[in-house]
């Protein structure tokens, strides 16, 4: 027979059980103990101490959370016995550890975390939901099954390639298909700012869930991703094929679909358009990572870039000031689909240039280019 209770450590004892007596059993149970845990979190490259980084441990009894402090330090309290741990924020590619035992002390990790963004949803990480839907509206959770006529329209759990059980879902119901799915408007997930301006391969992967079936006609329904970079935004993915089954995406390389800024976000759409349909959608193991992290380009904010007239009709001068010691720099403009219309190489460091005769109206973007550096980027329009 084996007594438990939270707090404190099970026991297991044997006893002999007689036909119609009853045995009683006297047993005391030790409180667990609380020892001392800690660490330190870095970055992989350069070793700077990262402040405000998530440390959760959780196992069947206990879901303990910290953060680093501006040395990278954390410290906590924690029961005795053996832990899952997850380290990271925004910003950053998370750590996993598996059967982190803590039964003593001054037990210590030190950790190093490589830059990007990545969220399995085993912690906050501060993304938002809007959207008019009446119900289905997006939620952080373990998912909870739906079924109608032995099909399943939501899943019974999480991605099963991460290593914690909660994902974006659009609203856990009562496991009744078409209670709580997406009806009435659109549901958005939003993800928070991400400075891409220094990446030179953005690419990006996650897990999705996509179901879209019964109600009136052939379904008509969308899961849209929604990228932006704080002045457009444009669709990179779009799942129009309902399935009861989690899926993943296809390699999304962001380089040439945006210019790269540090205020780039991404939008998960799902809606239910007329006629209605049954529509469920989870998300799950999003990951954006640097394919080339070690071709580093240096951002010139002292480099002196300016345009006029802006907005423009015929063409734009651009005024530029560079260092001396820039080699071979060239203009470029790109549309806003991230796609190099324009290039030209530059006489000097110093000087101005009109472009844009025959470019269509539109938004452009203006960027100076040399080897290991470019100037900030300088939108323009034509009218």
């Amino acid at each position: 027979v084996t007594f438990s209770k939270v707090g404190y450590v099970p026991k297991t004892v044997s006893v002999n059980l007689q036909t119609a007596a009853v045995v009683a059993l006297n047993v005391a149970l030790r409180p667990v103990r609380f020892f001392s845990f800690g660490g330190n979190v870095a970055a992989s490259v350069g070793g700077a101490k990262l402040e405000n980084i998530q440390i959760v441990l959780k196992n069947d009894d206990y879901e303990l959370t910290a953060r680093t402090n501006a040395n990278g330090d954390f410290s906590t309290s924690v029961p005795e016995g053996t832990y899952k741990i997850y380290v990271g924020e925004w910003g950053f590619l998370s750590k996993f550890i598996d059967n982190q035992s803590i039964t003593s002390n001054g037990a210590s990790l030190q950790i190093k975390l490589d830059k990007g963004f990545q969220d399995d949803f085993w912690g906050n990480f501060g993304w938002t939901v809007s959207g008019d839907a009446a119900t289905g509206q997006w939620q952080r959770a373990v998912p909870l099954q739906a079924s109608q006529d032995g099909t399943v329209v939501s899943p019974a759990a999480d991605s099963p390639t991460d290593n914690d059980a909660q994902c974006y879902v659009t609203q856990n119901g009562d496991c009744e298909a078409g209670s709580s799915d997406v009806d009435g408007g659109a549901t958005i997930l939003t993800s928070r700012r991400m400075t891409l301006r220094n990446f030179r391969e953005p690419q990006l992967t996650f897990n999705y869930w996509f179901f879209d079936g019964y109600g009136s006609g052939t379904p008509n329904d969308t899961l849209k991703l929604i990228l932006s970079n704080g002045l457009l935004d444009t669709v990179i993915f779009a799942e129009r094929t309902s399935a009861s089954v989690w899926r993943s995406s296809s390699v999304l390389k962001l380089k040439n679909i945006l210019p790269l800024t540090d205020s780039m976000t991404v939008a998960f759409r799902v809606a239910d358009a007329n006629p209605g349909h049954v529509v469920e959608a989870a998300i799950d193991n999003f990951k954006l990572i640097d394919a080339a992290p070690n071709a580093t380009v240096d951002i010139a904010e002292d480099w002196k870039i300016q345009a006029f007239p802006n907005p423009f009709n015929a063409t734009v001068t651009i005024d530029f000031q560079l260092d001396r010691n820039a080699i071979n720099p060239q203009l470029t403009i790109f549309n806003a689909l991230g796609q190099l219309l324009f290039s030209k190489k530059l006489a000097g460091t110093e000087g101005s240039i009109s472009v844009g005769e025959g470019l269509p109206t539109g938004v452009y973007f203006v960027r100076i280019v040399v080897e290991g550096k470019v100037s900030r980027v300088v939108r323009v329009v034509k009218n």
